[in-house]
C-alpha cells in the first residue's frame, strides 16, 4: 500500500505498484508485454490488426474497419485483465510526435 498527496490531500494507493519506485516502470513494462504475448496472436488474428505498436502506454492499432470496429476490439482488450483499462482516443485520426494518421475509407 502507498500513500501519495495530490491537490485533493492524501491518496491511498491500494492496488498496483507504488508510483514512482524504481522498480515499477520495470515490472509495469514486463506486465504488459507478458499480456501481450499471451493474447496479442489470437486479438490481431481475430480483427485482422494489420499493425500493433506500443510506446510505454500508449498503443496504436491500424485495422481493416470492414472487418471490425473499435469497440470489439477494446472489448476484447479490455477482457484481459480485471486490472487493465484501455481507452480509444478517436478512430479517424491520430496525431504522434507530429505525424497525422488518418483513416480512409478504401
Amino acid at each position: 500500500m502507498a500513500n501519495f498527496t495530490n491537490n485533493k490531500g492524501i491518496v491511498i494507493q491500494h492496488d498496483g505498484l507504488a508510483m514512482g519506485a524504481p522498480s515499477s516502470g520495470l515490472i509495469t513494462k514486463m506486465s504488459l508485454q507478458h499480456v501481450e504475448h499471451l493474447h496479442l496472436a489470437y486479438t490481431t488474428h481475430r480483427h485482422r490488426i494489420i499493425s500493433y505498436c506500443r510506446y510505454v502506454d500508449d498503443i496504436l492499432l491500424i485495422f481493416y474497419s470492414n472487418h471490425t470496429n473499435i469497440q470489439a476490439i477494446l472489448d476484447d482488450f479490455n477482457a484481459l485483465h480485471p486490472k487493465l483499462h484501455f481507452l480509444s482516443l478517436g478512430e479517424k485520426c491520430v496525431n504522434i510526435h507530429d505525424y497525422l494518421f488518418a483513416s480512409t475509407a478504401n
